[in-house]
């Protein structure tokens, strides 16, 4: 996980190349559900932003997070991604890569998301044939008893890309990123993100020290980029 794409001299000569064509959109639903459209581009850094279905804390575990871990780097091998930097929370997680083949970017995630999903219902079902009362982990839509294994884990088709723009743009989504477990109370400082075993803060503080991670912080400070409740 380098930072920086080894395919070229200076990368973001090509990423800045891009930049025109690469915005974050939206687009409502007759149902009134915000959906994202999806920029598709090749070789290309992306920012990607998955939720959980109603920002439920279904990625609550140890072993649930384990597994979504080994699916993204599983995954980004069998789809060319190059993963640079990313965090998973109790409902949402954050990624940043360099993607070479933009018809890859939705089987990506969409393999994540699925396998991911099917694993976290088989969990949670702990052998119960029915969902629990809404408002729980387990929930069901209103006035219906919802199979735990086609329970919804992940907002279908909803999640949230951007393209990266520019050099500051890449480095303040990468501090975002390692800043989240901060954000959300689950580490109290940046001086006590070492313990945080899901996000890939530790490989940078591995293979390119402190001192380095905290000077980028420095440079490049954080900004909030929560989008449609995923944070």
């Amino acid at each position: 996980m380098p930072v920086g794409h080894t395919g070229g001299a200076h990368w973001w000569g090509t990423l800045v190349g891009h930049a025109s064509a690469c915005q974050y959109n939206m687009k409502i639903t007759k149902s009134g559900i915000r959906r994202p459209i999806h920029i598709y581009k090749n070789d290309t850094y992306y920012f990607i932003s998955s939720s959980t279905f109603n920002k439920l804390p279904v990625i609550n575990t140890f072993e649930k997070k384990s597994y979504l871990k080994k699916f993204f780097f599983e995954k980004s091998q069998l789809f060319l991604v190059d993963m640079k930097a990313w965090v998973i929370l109790d409902n949402h997680y954050h990624i940043l890569f360099w993607l070479e083949e933009e018809n890859n970017l939705s089987k990506f995630i969409g393999q994540v998301n699925g396998a991911t999903a099917r694993y976290f219902n088989k969990i949670d079902a702990g052998g119960a044939r029915f969902s629990v009362p809404t408002g729980t982990i387990n929930s069901a839509p209103p006035n219906s008893l919802r199979p735990l294994t086609t329970r919804n884990v992940w907002y279908r088709g909803k999640y949230w890309d951007r393209c990266i723009r520019s050099e500051r743009d890449f480095w303040m989504r990468f501090n975002y990123i390692h800043n989240n477990p901060i954000k959300h109370g689950i580490i109290e400082s940046i001086d006590k993100l070492d313990p945080y075993e899901f996000s890939s803060w530790n490989y940078y503080i591995k293979n390119c020290g402190e001192k380095w991670l905290l000077s980028v912080f420095e440079k490049y400070p954080v900004i909030d980029y929560t989008v449609e409740g995923i944070e």
